[in-house]
């Protein structure tokens, strides 16, 4: 299922902190990535040493929050039998948003 992603809806999902993180993640591991793993880095980039409660609490944030509304959005994929997330059509264009967004290319949204 293929949707362009217009100004507007890639602004909507780079707002939050994390799908940000998780994007910079997906894109440096340059392979797809387990959701636990996923989780750890973005605890190790959120606090200085994420305790198991904090990792879990991001797990679950990604998997009920984050990653849904990045799929529909055709940006990663989401395999539940391997607990896995790649990269999907519209990756590409939304980290080229991102690193547009943080080289002060286009103004930011508040978080």
């Amino acid at each position: 299922m293929s949707h362009e992603l217009n100004k507007s809806k890639s602004f909507e999902l780079l707002a939050k902190r994390q799908r940000r993180l998780l994007l910079r993640i997906v894109q440096e591991a340059s392979a797809p990535l387990p959701m636990a793993e996923l989780a750890k880095q973005i605890g190790e980039r959120e606090y200085d040493n994420p305790s198991t409660s904090e990792l879990e609490s991001i797990r679950l944030s990604l998997f009920h929050n984050h990653v849904p509304k990045l799929e529909r959005a055709d940006v990663v994929m989401y395999y539940e039998d391997e607990d896995t997330v790649y990269t999907a059509e519209n990756f590409a264009a939304l980290v080229g948003m991102l690193k547009k967004v943080e080289n002060g290319g286009i103004p930011r949204t508040r978080e």
